[in-house]
């Protein structure tokens, strides 16, 4: 029994040992994390701001290019918006359902007709938009956030889903995007690289 526990003792050791050693390159770990509230007054005088939570399956497909491009030179800041500190940062999801969600029409005797003032061609798929039907109710439901693509200040951060990727500038945004393809092309500008990143 002893040298059980000796020998789980010495493999958690070396465990960690091993990950303090060799980080793992799909994490964030080795970047700063800070508070939203700080994101336009980091140093130096161009960086970027990862929006990003642990539950996110596509900030885990874009952390090896948060890393490649770490290891390059961007300097990167993370901010945890599952964090309680950050819940601050986040798109109003609920007043934007409130203010594009609308009655269009009705189902009489199983059949969907939409009302005078509306019809199917107002709301298109490719701009967010989806008809549901709810009870006896035709509603346009619309879930593309209409966030600030270019906040100024911590309180004009809106963070609609994640990765979110923000470039900074002397102070002032100069970029903020949503997804993994985007918030790669965004890092991909940092002014200091001395070659391309993320070559396939």
């Amino acid at each position: 029994m002893k040298k059980l526990i000796i020998g789980l003792i010495a493999l958690l050791v070396v465990g960690g040992v091993a990950s303090l050693l060799f980080p793992s390159v799909n994490g964030t770990g080795g970047l700063p994390f800070i508070n939203y509230q700080d994101a336009f007054v980091q140093e130096p005088g161009e960086y970027f701001v990862y929006f990003y939570n642990t539950d996110c399956r596509f900030c885990q497909e874009l952390e090896p290019s948060i890393m490649e491009a770490h290891r390059a030179g961007v300097p990167i800041f993370v901010v945890d918006v599952a964090a309680s500190e950050n819940d601050g940062a986040w798109y109003d999801w609920d007043a934007h359902h409130e203010r594009y969600t609308t009655v269009v029409g009705e189902v009489v005797d199983g059949e969907e007709n939409f009302f005078e003032d509306y019809h199917e061609d107002m709301f298109p798929a490719a701009e967010g938009w989806a008809i549901r039907v709810e009870g006896e109710e035709l509603v346009a439901v619309n879930n593309r956030a209409n966030f600030n693509m270019n906040p100024q200040t911590p309180e004009e951060i809106e963070v609609p889903g994640t990765p979110s990727m923000m470039r900074i500038v002397n102070g002032q945004s100069a970029g903020f995007v949503v997804g993994v393809e985007e918030s790669r092309g965004l890092l991909a500008q940092y002014s200091g690289l001395d070659g391309a990143l993320f070559q396939d």
